[in-house]
């Protein structure tokens, strides 16, 4: 067995159970076939030192939220004074969520979760598979407070998700104070990615493409983007990075290596990103800010996130539609 089809067996090995394709051999060699022949073996090893670290298996989720469940830091009070909040209208991944900590608290405890909107002991748990803006988070919660009899009652709301994304949370987290003055907020989660808007310390766990010549497509098409950006945004945005800056990583090989794949990302997101025709869809990821995208690492296997870099989800793998110009690795289900 060659070095490419055995990192091709440990991508599969590890994503091997994603429910939006058959994620087989013959899958991932037909999406990695799209890039130069001389970067499979780069992209390849990179893939899977990051998505061992981020990607979630249904058993690994499972594994999770039972350790959750069980967890006396987390759960101050018994089980039975909580009330899991399922108050998303629109995706399943909420539900999905509930479903399986339903199951594992039944299997556990033998007993079900209270699922409702108002608990008379005001201890709240809002679940999800992960917060990367926040958005999604913070509306949630603005319009299930609107219901409330007593926004300004003292509330204690546990925020449970598989992983979060640090650049926008404490925003997010003071949004939701403004509108419920007394809350107790507490997040938990298995993974956190340090991802400020800042660069923090020389740290950034997104994809984040780094400073150098790319081709003249995508030199247009960052001139364009940075050229709409406000001041504020250049302040607390990043556009790209200092490719040389060693940065404190725990997912690529290395940052020679992080610098050679997230360019790949941009260069042929760039390309995708012209057939796009929705909004704020960017080469590495669905972002509102005027940035190159959001970038996360984060998949499981029951969906990507429109946040993750287009060269992982776009398209449509059975060539449908207008799509098509790309085969994806992660198809997605839109929410």
């Amino acid at each position: 067995m060659n070095h490419k089809q055995s990192l091709i067996n440990s991508l599969v090995s590890i994503a091997g159970d994603y429910q939006k394709v058959d994620f087989n051999s013959s899958h991932v060699q037909r999406w990695v076939e799209q890039f130069p022949d001389d970067s499979h073996k780069v992209l390849l090893r990179n893939l899977v030192s990051i998505l061992e670290k981020t990607y979630y298996s249904k058993n690994e989720v499972e594994v999770f939220f039972q350790n959750v469940l069980q967890d006396d830091s987390i759960f101050l009070e018994p089980l039975e004074k909580y009330t899991f909040l399922d108050i998303q209208d629109r995706g399943n991944s909420q539900k999905d969520m509930l479903k399986i900590i339903n199951e594992q608290c039944y299997s556990i405890f033998g007993e079900t979760i209270k699922k409702s909107n108002f608990n008379e002991h005001h201890n709240y748990v809002y679940v999800d598979d992960a917060i990367y803006s926040g958005n999604r988070l913070k509306w949630d919660i603005v319009d299930w407070a609107a219901t409330l009899p007593d926004v300004n009652a003292e509330i204690n709301l546990l925020i449970i998700v598989i992983g979060i994304h640090c650049r926008n949370l404490d925003y997010v987290l003071d949004e939701i104070k403004k509108r419920l003055p007394k809350v107790n907020i507490e997040c938990f989660s298995d993974i956190i990615f340090i991802d400020y808007n800042k660069l923090f310390l020389g740290q950034y766990e997104s994809y984040l493409a780094p400073e150098m010549e790319y081709s003249q497509i995508s030199m247009d098409y960052i001139e364009q983007i940075d050229s709409q950006r406000s001041a504020n945004q250049k302040q607390w945005y990043p556009l790209l990075r200092n490719k040389e800056t060693m940065l404190e990583d725990s997912y690529f090989v290395s940052l020679q290596e992080r610098n050679i794949v997230e360019a790949m990302f941009l260069e042929q997101g760039v390309q995708i990103e012209k057939t796009a025709t929705f909004p704020n869809i960017r080469p590495l990821g669905y972002d509102k800010n005027r940035t190159l995208g959001f970038g996360s690492f984060l998949v499981t296997y029951r969906n990507i996130a429109n946040n993750c870099p287009l060269v992982l989800w776009w398209g449509d793998e059975n060539g449908h539609a207008s799509i098509s110009n790309w085969y994806p690795l992660f198809p997605r289900t839109v929410n």
